[in-house]
């Protein structure tokens, strides 16, 4: 019996992917920047639309099938970068 081995891909083996933004979609600086950085290493990047409710959270894209949601917090020390990024998760 042969076991299935799968090998990881060396960086000179990744495609870049594409980035798609739906209708609508609100791309920061940042996610965009982002976002490139992914498709260079192979990633599929599709922003969406934020949700129209209020006080509520939505993703920014879809990455390879998973939903995310991209921060770029800036502080002066890493203890605030933390908080902020908890306060992201509530």
């Amino acid at each position: 019996m042969q076991a299935n081995v799968v090998r990881p891909q060396l960086p000179h083996e990744f495609k870049t992917r594409q980035i798609i933004i739906q209708s609508g979609a609100n791309v920061w600086p940042h996610e965009m920047k982002t976002a490139e950085a992914l498709a260079a290493a192979g990633r599929t990047v599709e922003f969406i639309r934020r949700s129209e409710e209020q006080r509520t959270t939505s993703a920014d894209a879809i990455i390879d099938g998973i939903v995310w949601e991209m921060k770029a917090p800036k502080a002066s020390n890493l203890k605030a970068i933390e908080k902020n990024l908890r306060k992201a998760l509530d």
